[in-house]
């Protein structure tokens, strides 16, 4: 009794000292003043004033992303007009490469050429017809003989010549005066009569063999142009198609040779995602006549394999403000993506990325973060961001346990690597939404079975899906066992 006694002043002691410290605490918050930041406070540290708090988290609020219930919310679905400026643009590119193909040099060389030898021929011809020399005796023969060799440019395609008398007349001048009067009788005037056959003979086979071929040779150029821009389109050479009216963004995803990722994200983001595969094979035809529109618009771009890092791969990639993704912030983000994930491996249980890896995905991230800023800092216009302005945010799907080992005998995860090198802002595990419907699954499997057990019997061709499946599950309590143990069986019967 004395000792509770005791206990019980000893507590009250406690309880009125600790009562007049808070007391003191108290007395001194409110005497200091809110704007006066304390010596030994580090600044970042300071207590803000009680004024500006609530407007302070009124507007983190504001600037925080709104939680999306389906993906269909993130990207709104294409609308008439992006639909119009889409074929607008592929009908432009067409163009280009009609008129850069039918403006090639060696097409308009060999074009200027072939009119030149029939417009050189037929001057000739005005010359042999003329009573004076050209330019020499006579101006206004000069002035005949170019009018004349123009006049038979079109018609000696199908075999016609323009009669020199009528073109004199054309121009004002009088035909006898201008004019020879050749005589077939007159062995001179004969001599000037074949050769004038001669000259129209040669002028009619060059216009019609040299001058006509090039011509249908150029229309067939231009005629091609929708042909070569869908070869463009399947081998991956052909930047992707920018403007959209509900606001800028475009996603980039190495999906390194193959991705099953990508193809359910195209259906769902359209022409938002712009995959990179490496030398594009035939596995990429259904993608391609889904998303393509028959080779009218670009879905994924091409490099060659183990090239994530070399400059040509991304010599003709656009950099454009309709790339980035705008913020609530106001800041503009270079998004990419990495999906390295087996396309072979449907339920992500390999233990190593066969396909890209993340030396892959770092060095293309890398790369391509250069590319957009040296086209900001070479053309600070407009259509390209401002280089304060862009940020980039990379995002790496793979399975995070995936083990590597270093130069000196040292071994490490995904994970590890991820935190330590910050070579991506995003890892997400591939593993785990395949792990929590087999766990989901398992639950409902074992249910019904007795004795503290849970047997799971798991038939599959390949040693490594086994192995790391039973190493996984045995962690939640599973026991994975093959269909064939039969000693297992018989302790089932």
């Amino acid at each position: 009794r004395e000792r509770r006694e005791e206990r019980g002043e000893r507590g009250e002691e406690r309880g009125e000292g600790k009562a007049e410290r808070r007391g003191e605490i108290l007395e001194s918050r409110k005497s200091h003043t809110p704007n006066v930041v304390d010596s030994e406070q580090p600044k970042h540290l300071a207590r803000p004033p009680p004024s500006s708090t609530k407007a302070e988290s009124k507007d983190d609020g504001n600037r925080l992303p709104q939680w999306l219930d389906h993906w269909s919310e993130e990207f709104k679905p294409e609308s008439y007009a992006d639909y119009r400026q889409k074929k607008i643009e592929s009908t432009n590119r067409i163009v280009r490469i009609a008129t850069d193909r039918v403006f090639d040099p060696s097409a308009v060389a060999l074009l200027g050429m072939s009119a030149s030898v029939v417009l050189g021929l037929g001057a000739v011809e005005g010359t042999l017809a003329c009573n004076e020399i050209p330019f020499f005796e006579s101006y206004d023969s000069g002035l005949f003989v170019i009018r004349y060799a123009f006049e038979q440019l079109i018609p000696s395609c199908v075999w016609e010549t323009q009669n020199a008398a009528l073109v004199a007349s054309a121009m004002g001048y009088d035909p006898d005066t201008l004019l020879q009067s050749l005589d077939p009788e007159v062995p001179a005037d004969a001599r000037t009569l074949l050769q004038l056959c001669v000259l129209k003979s040669m002028r009619a086979v060059a216009a019609g063999f040299m001058l006509l071929a090039q011509v249908v040779r150029i229309g067939t150029i231009g005629a091609a142009a929708p042909a070569v821009l869908e070869e463009r389109v399947k081998a991956g050479w052909e930047p992707p198609i920018l403007g959209f009216s509900c606001g800028p963004g475009l996603v980039i995803r190495l999906c390194g040779r193959d991705s099953n990722v990508t193809s359910t994200s195209l259906r769902r983001m359209g022409r938002r995602l712009f995959p990179v595969f490496e030398a594009p094979h035939n596995s990429l035809a259904p993608m391609l006549a889904r998303h393509s529109e028959g080779g009218r618009v670009p879905v994924f771009w091409s490099i060659r394999a183990n090239r994530y890092g070399h400059r040509q791969s991304w010599k003709d990639f656009p950099v454009s403000s309709e790339c980035l993704v705008k913020t609530s912030t106001g800041r503009k983000v270079l998004v990419l993506e990495a999906d390295a994930t087996n396309a072979d491996d449907p339920l992500a249980l390999g233990a190593k990325a066969l396909d890209l890896t993340i030396d892959d995905a770092s060095q293309g991230f890398r790369r391509i973060h250069d590319v957009f800023q040296a086209g900001c800092s070479a053309a600070p216009t407009a259509s390209v961001p401002n280089k304060s302005l862009v940020r980039t945010l990379r995002v790496y799907l793979g399975n995070s346990m995936e083990v590597f080992r270093s130069g000196g005998g040292y071994t490490y995860t995904l994970r590890h690597r991820v935190r330590y090198a910050k070579e991506v802002d995003v890892l997400i595990d591939s593993r785990a939404p395949v792990l929590s419907e087999i766990l989901r699954w398992c639950e409902r499997a074992t249910a019904a079975q007795k004795g503290g057990r849970k047997i799971v019997l798991f038939q599959t061709s390949s040693r490594e899906y086994f192995l790391n499946l039973q190493l996984l599950m045995a962690k939640y309590g599973y026991e994975i066992h093959d269909p064939l143990d039969w000693r297992l069986l018989t302790e089932l019967k």
